[in-house]
């Protein structure tokens, strides 16, 4: 997986850092070169991180990051905001990529670390531009300042950050595949993420009355993990399962009807959560019976 020499770990780097470099300074000049870079920027770091030891990384990050400092000094907003955040989240692509997870884990923990590097903008823009992006949001979406909006609106972050990783990873990822062939066999999803799922969704509810905020950010995860369940029993032909899926929804809307009025209004959306806890307990369980046939 890794270049054989410290020769071609360097020139490798080099090149990958030169095509980085020749990007950013592109951007420059091309409007809305910007949505190109979120694409691009990524695939090669996670190159970079993929077929280089990792110890080497901090080199190519620094001198990336000093090279496009350079190049775009007339407009540091490309680097500090396309190059900088594109290189961690390649890193992080990378390193999911060379331990071969998962790409249901791939998708959580980057869109994660891409929530993290969402907010690491949301302070920089403040701090450099002056402009509060979270009230530009709000006054945008007519959300205005009450509690229930700034209760929210991390979860609407997380579902940028989520959608810009499902974009990136479904371009990238394949070409990815094509240059590791290591990786070939990842699987798409594992039991421990649907039990990990479980553990999650069960928990947001009750999570939410003392912390609103993250448990309306967890539900991002467990709509993922509930979406890739249901795509595995459909895609396995586990019909029966599927049906079971089908009246879990309808009997979760019941009970969400029913339980409104008993939550704070703030809390009131969380319970949205019961339709993914039901689909991601019938996957758990449709695993469990398999189980139990494969040993008799």
């Amino acid at each position: 997986m890794a270049t054989s020499t410290p020769t071609k770990t360097i020139t490798y780097m080099a090149l990958m850092a030169a095509l980085n470099v020749l990007f950013a300074f592109v951007a420059t000049f091309v409007p809305m070169a910007g949505l190109f870079l979120v694409i691009a920027l990524p695939l090669a770091s996670a190159l970079v991180a993929l077929r280089v030891e990792l110890r080497y990384y901090p080199i190519y990050f620094v001198a990336t990051l000093g090279l496009c400092l350079v190049v775009t000094l007339q407009q540091l907003e490309t680097t500090i905001f396309y190059v900088f955040p594109s290189l961690i989240l390649g890193f992080a692509y990378g390193l999911l990529y060379r331990f071969k997870m998962s790409d249901g884990v791939i998708l959580i923990v980057s869109s994660i670390v891409q929530l993290g590097l969402l907010y690491l903008t949301v302070v920089l823009i403040d701090a450099i531009f002056e402009i509060d992006f979270i009230a530009s949001i709000q006054a945008l979406m007519q959300l205005g300042s009450s509690g229930e909006a700034n209760v929210v609106m991390p979860a609407f972050l997380y579902v940028i950050s989520l959608a810009q990783t499902i974009i990136t990873y479904m371009i990238i990822g394949p070409e990815i595949e094509k240059v590791m062939a290591a990786t070939a066999h990842r699987p798409m999803v594992t039991p421990w993420l649907f039990l990990f799922g479980l553990v999650l969704t069960s928990t947001i509810i009750p999570l939410g009355w003392l912390l609103p905020g993250l448990s309306y950010i967890l539900l991002g995860p467990a709509l993922l993990i509930a979406g890739l369940a249901l795509y595995q029993l459909i895609d396995e032909h586990r019909f029966g399962w599927v049906g079971a899926a089908g009246i879990w929804f309808l009997l979760s809307v019941f009970l969400m009807a029913i339980l409104y009025p008993l939550l704070e209004k703030k809390l009131t959306l969380l319970l949205v959560s019961l339709t993914p806890l039901g689909l991601i307990a019938i996957k758990n369980l449709q695993l469990v019976f398999a189980s139990f046939r494969v040993k008799s």
